[in-house]
Order: structure tokens, then C-alpha cells, then sequence
């Protein structure tokens, strides 16, 4: 759900000459990450329950987007404009 603008940041952030090989590696990434997120969950929810895997799911989700703040944080502290990690024309 998160992945335009992901896609967007990293594209605004990268030379041109090297986005067709960050947005290939960004996916395969994606992808690798969801089929063991999907794999590590089932196992999970069959011998812990639902209720402690959601918990656990939720917490990683909360400091993976702590995380994600601090670092875009750092960006906007070290004089990079607002107007770069916006979305504009790719060209």
C-alpha cells in the first residue's frame, strides 16, 4: 500500500541513469520480503494464535514507521528542501 510512495521517494533520490535497476532491486525486495512475511505468518498464527502475531505485527509496523520518520527527518534537518521528497515529473 505504501509502494507509490516509496517509488516516488526513491526515484527523486536517485541519478536517472540507475532508476530502471532501483526500482527492479525496490521490487524484488518487496516481493522477497512479502513471501516470507506470508510464510513466517502462517507458521505463526498456527502455533501462537492470532492475537499475539497481529500484536507483534502491529509493533513492527509502528517502528518500522518511526524508523522511516527518523530518517526522512534527518534528510529535511541536513538543508535538503521539502520540495524534493515531493512528488514531481520523473524525466
Amino acid at each position: 500500500m505504501t509502494e507509490p510512495g516509496i517509488l516516488i521517494f526513491l526515484m527523486n533520490n536517485v541519478a536517472p541513469e540507475e532508476r530502471t535497476g532501483a526500482s527492479a532491486l525496490n521490487f524484488l525486495v518487496i516481493n522477497i520480503a512479502s513471501a516470507l512475511a506470508a510464510a513466517v505468518a502462517g507458521a505463526s498464527f498456527t502455533k501462537f494464535g492470532y492475537p499475539l502475531v497481529l500484536t507483534v505485527a502491529s509493533m513492527v509496523g509502528l517502528a518500522a514507521a518511526f524508523f522511516f520518520r527518523l530518517m526522512v527527518g534527518e534528510r529535511e534537518h541536513d538543508g535538503i528542501p521539502d520540495a524534493r521528497l515531493s512528488s514531481r515529473p520523473i524525466s
